[in-house]
């Protein structure tokens, strides 16, 4: 737990019932503001907020706050991509060999949000912990509005003592989200109207680049890559084991 949540569970344990309750409204309420501030980036120290204030919900609703808070940083993920495509799909381009520069930030972004570390070219948690049960979230119902302070009473869980550091499982839960939420933006992002060109080959390498990063999510990639290498149009398509090989030539060079 952070020091200054930790001060502020230090306090609310000191009162009873009512007034703890309401102090512990107050205090998600500022937090969910300070998260959201528009002039920020959603960064490192805002998800450990976010997984902080887990350990006040109940279980059930620990998902859909995490759903409701990365809202944020997909946007933010959105701006980087927009940003740093230099490439038009639909076009031309004859070699393919290597991820593109965005997508490098890409992975660079999520591995210091999610305090992952890097090995074999693959993202991994610092917790070893390997019994973890991997839920399966595609997508999350909206049952709570969580900037309606006046209307949070069911979320909490009975207040007691809080675990000073945040939940491995919770952490490895907010990750799983942002992928699902972040694939499904890379299609809003890239899946329109018009069939790509041999220059499609390109993004379907990036996302196989992603894809073996990401593989401690434990999701399953191929329906995603199959959609973005079917809207490649059919004389442009390079065979996609080549385009796997050309990636695995990349990673051990």
């Amino acid at each position: 737990m952070s020091s200054s949540l930790n001060d502020l569970n230090k306090i609310i344990l000191k009162f009873e019932n009512n007034d703890r309750f309401h102090l512990v409204k107050y205090a998600f309420k500022k937090s969910i503001e300070k998260i959201n501030e528009d002039n920020d980036l959603f960064h490192n120290k805002k998800l450990i907020l976010t997984l902080n204030l887990c350990q006040y919900l109940k279980d059930k609703y620990k998902a859909e706050f995490i759903d409701f808070i990365l809202d944020t940083k997909i946007l933010n993920m959105r701006a980087l991509i927009l940003d740093f495509v230099d490439t038009d799909y639909k076009g031309y381009q004859k070699y393919f060999y290597k991820p593109e520069r965005w997508m490098k930030k890409l992975i660079k972004d999520i591995k210091e949000t999610f305090m992952l570390v890097i090995e074999n070219s693959e993202l991994k948690f610092t917790d070893k912990t390997n019994d973890y049960k991997y839920p399966n979230i595609e997508k999350i119902e909206k049952t709570v509005n969580f900037e309606d302070s006046d209307n949070l009473d069911e979320i909490f869980n009975e207040y007691g003592e809080f675990n000073k550091v945040y939940q491995q499982e919770d952490l490895r839960l907010s990750l799983i989200i942002f992928n699902n939420k972040l694939v499904r933006e890379f299609e809003k992002i890239f899946l329109g109207t018009e069939e790509f060109g041999r220059a499609g080959n390109q993004l379907v390498l990036n996302f196989i680049c992603y894809s073996e990063y990401m593989k401690l999510t434990n999701k399953d990639f191929q329906e995603f890559i199959s959609k973005i290498y079917q809207n490649i149009n059919q004389s442009n398509r390079i065979d996609l084991n080549e385009l796997n090989e050309a990636y695995k030539e990349y990673k051990s060079n």
